[in-house]
């Protein structure tokens, strides 16, 4: 769900034609939910998704030589700069760049000249960005006319549905949701992103013992969250 409570399944579902830059935080899932809109993004505007992770940006790997690389595993060798412009120019394609918020303050400058080159160069491309909210973020957006979408929080009688999603049955999930309703602490008022619902099923899953308060609830998932969500991420 996002800001204006609709639930989506493409990025046509947000805009038919702008490009769209996804906003959420830490934990909410943006990568999880840009990786679901690019696998669903052929069936339903027969466009081919490339999908493209910032966090590999490098000094020696720009952005245009990830785009050439993800190109080259579909089938498209020794493509230059101006080739993948042309190629992105026909209107088959769309990129999904996942993580504006993780390129590295060193090559910020670069991506975004070539992330507004790309956009202004590529009319027929569609382009979907992900990131949390900061300055390079928020200058892309103005300067590239990306339109936002924001991930909704998760509401509280949603949390049952979440839990069975992850994995819990019907009874177990309605279990836990009643043990938060009838704790006297808030913590069921900060379980609003997937991550801290899945940090909550496995550090409080058999025993649905709630803490008295949100720092101690922080302190017991803390140890989960290093040597599980971490790892596994």
């Amino acid at each position: 769900p996002f800001n204006n409570e609709q639930d989506i399944d493409c990025i046509d579902h947000i805009s038919k034609e702008k490009n769209i830059i996804i906003y959420g935080t830490a934990g909410q899932g943006k990568s999880m939910l840009m990786r679901s809109l690019a696998v669903n993004e052929y069936s339903f505007s027969q466009r081919l998704p490339i999908f493209i992770e910032l966090r590999y940006l490098k000094e020696d790997r720009s952005l245009y030589d990830l785009i050439n690389h993800q190109f080259y595993k579909i089938g498209f060798p020794d493509l230059t700069n101006d080739l993948t412009i042309f190629l992105l120019k026909s209107g088959a394609f769309s990129l999904f760049l996942d993580g504006v918020d993780e390129v590295k303050r060193s090559h910020a400058l670069d991506f975004k000249k070539d992330i507004e080159h790309l956009i202004g160069q590529c009319q027929k491309c569609r382009f979907t960005l992900s990131s949390r909210h900061g300055s390079l973020a928020n200058l892309t957006s103005r300067d590239s006319n990306l339109i936002e979408a924001h991930i909704a929080k998760i509401p509280q009688n949603k949390i049952p549905v979440f839990l069975e999603k992850m994995g819990c049955s019907k009874e177990k999930s309605e279990f836990l949701y009643k043990s938060l309703q009838s704790s006297d602490s808030k913590v069921i008022q900060i379980l609003n992103t997937p991550l801290l619902l899945e940090l909550f099923k496995h550090t409080y899953g058999t025993s649905a013992n709630i803490p008295n308060n949100s720092i101690e609830f922080y302190r017991n998932i803390f140890h989960t969250l290093v040597f599980h969500h971490d790892e596994s991420k």
